[in-house]
């Protein structure tokens, strides 16, 4: 049985659409609220600390 555009399929490729439209919204209304420039600050930041800690250099301090 080959039929054009299954239920299963379309169902499918909706939820995914879906998705991706609320996740797509999601990300613009968390850049509208937060101050990306210091997330991405302090994830450098803890970027260089884990580096640090990892090779020990953290732990003398």
């Amino acid at each position: 049985k080959k039929e054009g555009l299954s239920g299963s399929s379309f169902f499918t490729w909706f939820m995914v659409i879906a998705l991706l439209g609320v996740w797509t919204s999601v990300a613009v209304v968390w850049f509208e609220l937060v101050d990306y420039e210091e997330v991405l600050a302090k994830a450098k930041d803890f970027r260089y600390n884990l580096s640090e800690v990892l090779q020990g250099r953290r732990l003398e301090k």
